[in-house]
């Protein structure tokens, strides 16, 4: 029952968002394909796993429409149901922090992004980094991110781009800490030459 009302609550929404017959038809059918799949194998983490993608698409696609609401809802609501079923899969998770960010919950989006840096291994890999910050941003909760990142530099500290961010985060809680990590990472080797040169108009900008 509630896979078949998912399903007719989004061709409702489809029908008014959509203008053009042909492609509304495709992508009914598209979306008809996808629940189906869903009913038949919910315990099926991929078939969740389409169904999110194919909600958070047309929670994209209609913009300020009323109607983003509900789709963002449902896309969080299968994206939710893969990540419980396969917790490793990055790209649920992936999607799952774009969809909260979307039905505006940094909230959610910062506890899921802070999965997905806790998890990499490679201190050159940074793409959930500026999303994460942006969400402490939005929560206006400098402290967590502090914390957070104290936590990940323990378990990999040779990771510049997190580093940048600790000090960027503490200008406002201890200026004196953030320009002593700044000016090491400007000084340091290892630091990537476009970050340096970053991390040196910061320090010209506070001096």
């Amino acid at each position: 029952m509630r896979y078949a009302c998912a399903a007719l609550l989004a061709l409702w929404c489809l029908a008014f968002f959509c203008t053009e017959d042909a492609r509304c038809e495709t992508l009914s059918e598209a979306m008809n394909d996808v629940l189906t799949q869903v009913e038949e194998h919910p315990d099926d983490p991929e078939a969740q796993k389409r169904a999110g993608m194919g909600y958070l698409y047309l929670a994209r696609e209609v913009g300020d429409d009323p109607s983003r609401d509900v789709f963002g809802s449902l896309a969080d609501f299968h994206l939710d149901q893969a990540a419980q079923l396969d917790p490793d899969d990055d790209e649920t998770l992936t999607m799952l922090a774009e969809t909260a960010v979307l039905n505006q919950d940094p909230y959610k989006a910062a506890n899921v992004y802070e999965i997905l840096v806790g998890r990499q291994e490679d201190p050159a890999e940074g793409s959930y980094l500026v999303p994460l910050q942006s969400c402490y941003q939005w929560l206006m909760d400098p402290w967590r991110a502090v914390s957070f990142y104290r936590s990940q530099l323990e378990r990999m500290p040779a990771w510049p781009q997190l580093e940048f961010l600790l000090a960027v985060t503490l200008l406002d809680i201890d200026r004196g800490e953030a320009l002593e990590i700044m000016w090491k990472l400007a000084g340091s080797p290892d630091t990537p030459p476009e970050l340096k040169e970053t991390v040196r108009a910061a320090i010209r900008e506070e001096s």
